[in-house]
């Protein structure tokens, strides 16, 4: 067991193995953590994650519809896997940089006696910094994930993830990506009065509301709806306006660069030391964001891609829809950041899963296991046994909230667990909700339109009965100060 965190994994030759196994005294089930002797039957599978009485209620009633559940409150369900007898195979989908980069290692290194990445230093440019923290980052959730039996039949990336499937899929070495990191010019990462801005439609909208607009271009098709525009700071926000104009969400990022554009283009030379480096051929598939589809053979083709990959934008939409149609079941991302959320995006309506391997602000063992137990329901054989305590590893260290005084974590848990009980109960209603507009739909019926009245709610907000708001203080006092309200609880 992981610092409290258990599993509960059943499985069964059919639906009805299973509810009979949930049929079993409760109390023992939610004892149970199964990571150390996952059982072997199958296809129909189901895993919880830190089982209780509400999840378990919520998984017997998952098993009774049938249809696959993949992940939310922490349980995952399927009757037919999407992997092994499925003929469905993983891929590791690295991430690019991300406004937020807070990945949680400690447990896992010591865990798994990893080395810790070098995830660079406050001196460096913003970018440049954390495209060394992902490229680290990258590789140590690759060897964990293989570590613990998860080993990817076709890896690619999003943006500089790209660098990191090369890695991982045998055409780089690590030595030799650390050499390049070491010689880039810094500037080539910081173009001065160049931004991004990410937008709330797909690349079709974005090229209609942009025409006429010189100096912006598309930079990235990440899904949908999202795409990423790139260009100097006037003309990104003479864009900004226009799409604010439509209704359309935009949101100017926090780092300057001119990757995957033609802004990049004058400061080539600082980067394009990854062009020289030698190529292997590689153990598995790679593909490419650029293209869309897997590296070619021929080296100098290569070398050719690589330095269209800084040029050219993103088409990850694609990619992800290709690596579907070739048979990809199952989307890891070896990282922090918004791969899996383009990946439901792109592939909303199909089946799949996606997941990720680590998640900011959570315990990194924590989501390795979840990780492991989504690929397990699709028929995957991961080695759990590899993620459970030893002793002196300190698992929790970054994830649990902070308080003042011991006193204030007296009946924390308990409210903890309520809220985020009522958080499932509120995604199941609207899971029932948008089904039922589903069926309403496919009938042909017409929506009724109801006149609008006015609502009235009258709300005290008192701290006798919101205790769980006293661990967010504006105003730190002495401890056991006799008036907890000079807190400024929120």
């Amino acid at each position: 067991m992981v610092d409290g965190h258990r599993l509960l994994l059943l499985a069964g030759r059919d639906a009805d193995e299973l509810r009979t196994q949930l049929a079993a005294d409760e109390a023992e089930l939610l004892a149970r953590d199964d990571a150390a002797h996952a059982p072997t039957g199958g296809p129909c599978r189901l895993a919880i994650v830190d089982p209780d009485a509400r999840r378990l209620a919520l998984a017997r009633r998952v098993v009774e519809r049938g249809a696959p559940w993949r992940g939310r409150n922490d349980v995952w369900f399927s009757a037919t896997p999407l992997l092994g007898a499925g003929g469905g195979t993983i891929a590791f989908v690295f991430p690019g940089v991300e406004q937020r980069f807070e990945p949680v290692l400690d447990d896992i290194a010591a865990q798994l006696a990893l080395p810790l990445p070098v995830l660079g230093g406050e001196e460096l440019a913003v970018v440049l910094r954390r495209s060394i923290g992902l490229l680290g980052l990258g590789r140590f959730l690759d060897a964990a994930l293989r570590r613990i039996g998860i080993v990817p039949s076709t890896v690619a990336g999003h943006s500089i993830g790209e660098w990191n499937a090369m890695v991982a899929g045998g055409m780089l070495t690590s030595e030799g990506i650390d050499r390049l990191v070491a010689s880039i010019d810094p500037e080539a990462f910081e173009l001065p009065g160049c931004l991004f801005a990410a937008l709330g439609c797909g690349v079709e909208l974005a090229r209609e509301v942009i025409a006429g607009i010189d100096g912006v271009v598309i930079s990235h098709d990440n899904c949908p709806h999202q795409s990423i525009i790139c260009g100097d700071e006037d003309a990104v926000a003479a864009a900004a306006q226009r799409f604010d104009e439509r209704g359309i969400l935009s949101q100017i990022l926090n780092f300057r660069s001119g990757f995957h554009s033609p802004l990049l283009a004058p400061y080539l030379e600082g980067v394009s030391g990854i062009a020289r480096l030698p190529i292997a051929t590689p153990e598995i598939p790679v593909w490419s964001a650029t293209t869309a589809e897997p590296f070619p053979g021929d080296e100098s083709a290569i070398r050719d891609l690589v330095i269209r990959h800084l040029l050219e934008p993103v088409r990850f939409r694609e990619l992800v829809e290709n690596l579907y149609a070739s048979g990809v079941r199952a989307f890891v991302q070896p990282g922090v950041g918004s791969v899996t959320g383009f990946i439901d995006d792109t592939l909303a309506g199909r089946d799949y899963v996606a997941v990720a391997a680590n998640v900011t602000g959570q315990p990194g063992l924590r989501q390795l296991r979840r990780t492991a137990a989504a690929l397990w329901v699709e028929g995957a054989a991961p080695c759990f046994d590899k993620l459970s305590m030893i002793p002196g590893v300190p698992v929790s260290m970054v994830s649990e909230p902070c308080f003042d005084e011991p006193s204030m974590t007296a009946g924390i848990e308990p409210v903890l667990a309520e809220l985020r009980a009522l958080l499932a109960e509120a995604a199941e209603a609207a899971e029932a909700v948008t089904a039922r507009f589903a069926d309403v739909r496919a009938s042909g019926a017409r929506p009724v339109r109801l006149a609008p009245r006015e609502t009235r709610y009258s709300w005290t907000l008192r701290l006798e009965e919101m205790p769980y708001v006293i661990d967010h203080c504006l105003v730190r006092q002495p401890a056991g100060w006799h008036d907890v309200s000079d807190r400024h609880p929120v």
